[in-house]
């Protein structure tokens, strides 16, 4: 089975390109044998919907086939090892610090958010390796960030701590409702509503940066923005995410009275 991808329009609040990041892995789900994927040119200049096809292809490589993922620059797959992850994540952000087109303003809002993704990813997605992208998108004049994980999910992890599963009951999307309120799953008091860091970063993201913010989990989605509101949808019909992968997308036009000390807990 061939599917020719094809992406003509970009969104600022990400709608787009989970629109059709969602068609392309319902199709490929349903398909009984192996998926090569054509890119259309459009698609292939979109870094942030390229890093999130290449997420899931790399969820299972032996079903898609698409060597114009294997190329994509600001995209890191590395050991969740704290030294070697802490080392990959300081790369990636003097990488992006790097580019002329960055606003310095951005940088401990970056850092932050890279750090507090990539430690959870540590603590609770149950795999060894996560994938991270940063880029700058002249287009949309916006960063775009990605850290992804083939591991258990956030509902998941739940499960596995044994913790909020009145709440949880067997519902992904009401796992991923928990998590974004910051409901830990660690067994210290110090830690209660603190959560996976979804929390302070989607509100940094969002509410002081005017960007946005989702996330995808096993089959529910997460998508804040200051235009949408803050919307969660189970898409366990439609199709099954593996692992968690969280997106943000922030303009480089920094608002003049944002302060990230607000939203650090």
């Amino acid at each position: 089975m061939k599917l020719n991808i094809c992406f003509s329009t970009q969104d600022n609040l990400l709608t787009r390109e989970l629109s059709l990041l969602s068609e392309v892995v319902a199709q490929s789900q349903a398909a009984e044998d192996v998926v090569t994927w054509s890119l259309d040119s459009k698609l292939a200049d979109n870094r942030l919907l390229a890093s999130l096809l290449k997420v899931f292809r790399d969820s299972d490589p032996m079903k898609i086939i698409c060597p114009q993922l294997d190329q994509i620059a600001g995209f890191s797959t590395f050991k969740l090892n704290p030294e070697i992850a802490n080392k990959q994540v300081k790369e990636i952000e003097a990488d992006i610090a790097a580019d002329s087109l960055f606003p310095s303003v951005l940088k401990v809002p970056l850092s932050y958010l890279l750090d507090e993704l990539v430690c959870n990813m540590q603590q609770h997605s149950g795999c060894s390796e996560g994938s991270v992208f940063a880029g700058i998108n002249p287009r949309s004049n916006c960063l775009d960030v990605i850290v992804a994980d083939h591991g258990i999910t956030i509902y998941g992890s739940y499960v596995n701590a044994g913790k909020y599963l009145e709440y949880v009951s067997e519902s992904p999307a009401e796992a991923l409702s928990l998590a974004k309120d910051g409901f830990s799953t660690k067994n210290r008091p110090d830690a209660e509503n603190r959560g996976y860091g979804i929390s302070s970063n989607a509100r940094m993201v969002v509410e002081g940066l005017n960007g946005s913010f989702s996330i995808i989990s096993g089959s529910a989605v997460y998508l804040y923005s200051q235009k949408t509101g803050q919307q969660i949808i189970g898409s366990s019909d439609y199709f099954e995410w593996c692992g968690t992968t969280v997106i943000a997308r922030i303009p480089l036009e920094v608002p003049p009275h944002f302060s990230f000390y607000n939203y650090i807990s």
